[in-house]
């Protein structure tokens, strides 16, 4: 049976001092006002369905130690990654100023552009940093506040939670300023939190990030060094090839074309045996229009050059969708395993990515699709193409200005790529990647979609 709700002290819209006490800088805008009247009546309807409610600082505190070495990864805003921490958006510099930050930690962005943004540090950074970065030591720049708490359940909650609408409106009363805002710890730790399928969440959560997630990044790390290890720069040397037969074989007679398909003959040699990715992969372009009125709020979902996440995923939370009534059959979809391959752009030419999944795809996409070939060796392809290697290669054989590069269909085709002995073992490594990490970001999607809907549920 529900218990009879008790009167909470948060202040309603109301300028008294006894609002001034609960929450100091209480910022007065109308909007805030707002939020402030709007998430009181929703957590006394939350306490009415008999639910818990506590108060922010019972649950965390906040960290400011000092990093006990002078060497470590840094978490950057962009290493902030659905609800966890993006190994490859960290950064391993020598100290400045920076907080130390504990595994299970709860991280938010505290000022800035991504003010709000909310993740966890996961367990597995400690096993994976010293073996593929050689570091140890997490720290944490000044925009980023970092919370900890004797109960690993209350920061895997949290992280959920605040994901959540009713999170983020926490989150929006805690700002404080005008044109530089940032978190106000003491209004943050003064917030309630309604104790929702706590225990439920936090599988969900421990699920996906502890288990999928930290298979996932260690299978991608092992391809990623193989690779990387052969294909360094210092083992390709240009003498001794004939840039006429190059030229003949590309159709390209510019220089840094030139270069690039002389480079890829070197190290082909170097390996013994290649291919060109037109003898195993059938190539199409994306047809989705780069337009406003083919980006709504509802409709048929389609990838997007944000969509490709620099991991080799797609990030399915970045799709734009198609308005149904702007829709065409004719548009260019994916099919399960297909490569996505951006050929347009200044920093987005070359992402690469699979896709599971039917999709239709945005132009400026490539979709690169396997002949009948081996699931292991196209997922070697595309641990190939991820290499700084091959993204240097396919910068110097685009065309275009300092405004705008481009990949043509016949270049891609003709990319020359080493078949090195071990490649069903990388590419089983890469396939182990993409398949754990989808199965690890729909658990994270089911945690916030079930307290989320509740929440709704609860509050009518």
């Amino acid at each position: 049976m529900p218990t009879k709700p008790v009167k909470i002290d948060i202040p309603v819209a109301k300028l008294n001092t006894e609002t001034f006490k609960t929450l100091p800088r209480l910022r007065l805008d109308s909007s805030n006002l707002l939020y402030l009247k709007v998430y009181k009546e929703l957590i006394e309807r939350i306490r009415l369905n008999g639910i818990e409610v506590i108060k922010m600082k019972e649950l965390i505190k906040p960290s400011s130690k000092k990093p006990k070495s002078r060497k470590t990864v840094t978490i950057m805003v962009r290493s902030l990654w659905k609800l966890s921490i993006s190994p490859i958006n960290l950064e391993v510099r020598q100290l400045g100023f920076s907080k130390e930050v504990p595994s299970r930690s709860l991280v938010v962005v505290v000022t800035g552009q991504a003010i709000g943004k909310v993740s966890m540090v996961p367990e597995y950074l400690n096993n994976v940093l010293p073996e593929f970065l050689g570091v140890n030591n997490i720290a944490t720049t000044g925009d980023i506040g970092v919370f900890i708490s004797n109960k690993d359940e209350h920061v895997q909650y949290l992280d959920v939670f605040l994901n959540t609408s009713l999170g983020q409106t926490i989150l929006e009363l805690s700002k404080y300023g005008t044109t530089n805002q940032h978190i106000d710890l003491q209004i943050f730790m003064r917030q309630y939190v309604p104790l929702i399928f706590v225990n439920k969440v936090t599988r969900l959560v421990e699920s996906a990030i502890e288990e999928y997630e930290a298979k996932a990044w260690r299978a991608y790390f092992k391809a990623m060094k193989i690779v990387e290890e052969y294909l360094k720069p210092t083992l390709v040397k240009t003498t001794g090839t004939s840039r006429l037969i190059i030229a003949k074989n590309a159709g390209r007679l510019d220089g840094a074309g030139l270069l690039a398909f002389g480079l890829l003959e070197e190290i082909t040699k170097h390996f013994g045996k290649s291919i060109k990715l037109y003898n195993v992969l059938e190539i199409k372009s994306g047809n989705v229009p780069r337009l406003k009125d083919y980006k709504g709020v509802s409709g048929i979902p389609y990838i997007t050059i944000d969509s490709i996440d620099d991991s080799g995923i797609i990030d399915e939370e970045k799709m734009a969708f198609i308005p149904k009534e702007k829709y065409k059959r004719s548009f260019t979809k994916t099919k399960n395993h297909d490569i996505l391959l951006v050929k347009d752009g200044i920093g987005s030419l070359g992402k690469v990515a699979v896709a599971l999944g039917e999709y239709p795809v945005m132009s400026g996409i490539f979709i690169l699709r396997g002949k009948a070939i081996e699931d292991e060796l196209l997922y070697y392809i595309v641990t190939i193409l991820k290499t700084r290697f091959y993204k240097k290669i396919m910068e110097m054989i685009s065309y275009g200005t300092t405004g705008q590069i481009s990949l043509t269909k016949r270049d891609v085709e003709n990319l020359l790529m080493p078949i090195l002995d071990n490649y069903k073992k990388i590419g089983a490594l890469f396939k182990e990647f993409v398949e754990n990490m989808y199965k690890a970001n729909a658990l994270k999607r089911q945690a916030i979609a079930e307290l989320e809907n509740y929440i709704l549920e609860l509050v009518g």
